[in-house]
C-alpha cells in the first residue's frame, strides 16, 4: 500500500482541524465527558491530556510522519506479518 503525498497532507489536515476544534471547543464540555475520558485514561493506564496538549502533541507528531516513513513501516508490518504466517503455518 503506498500513500501519495496529498493523501498523506489531507489526513494530517482532517486530524489536526478535529483536534483544534476540539480545543475550540473546550469550555462547551459537560462533566459526564470529562468523566468518562477520566476513567477511561485511568482504565487503560494512559496519560489524561488536556485538548490543547493533545493537539500540540499531535502537529509534533505529524510533521515526523512523511510518505517515505509510512512505505517503510508498511514494507516492516508485511514483514513480519509474512514472517508470523511461515512460522505459524509449519505447526
Amino acid at each position: 500500500m503506498v500513500f501519495s503525498a496529498e493523501e498523506l497532507d489531507d489526513v494530517k489536515s482532517t486530524r489536526l482541524t478535529w483536534l483544534k476544534n476540539a480545543v475550540d471547543q473546550q469550555a462547551e464540555r459537560d462533566l459526564r465527558m470529562l468523566t468518562s475520558r477520566l476513567a477511561s485514561s485511568s482504565l487503560n493506564n494512559t496519560p489524561f491530556l488536556s485538548p490543547e496538549e493533545t493537539y500540540q502533541l499531535s502537529k509534533r507528531l505529524w510533521q515526523q510522519i512523511t510518505v517515505q516513513s509510512l512505505a517503510e513501516k508498511w514494507q516492516q508490518l508485511r514483514k513480519n506479518q509474512d514472517a508470523f504466517w511461515e512460522q505459524n503455518g509449519k505447526q
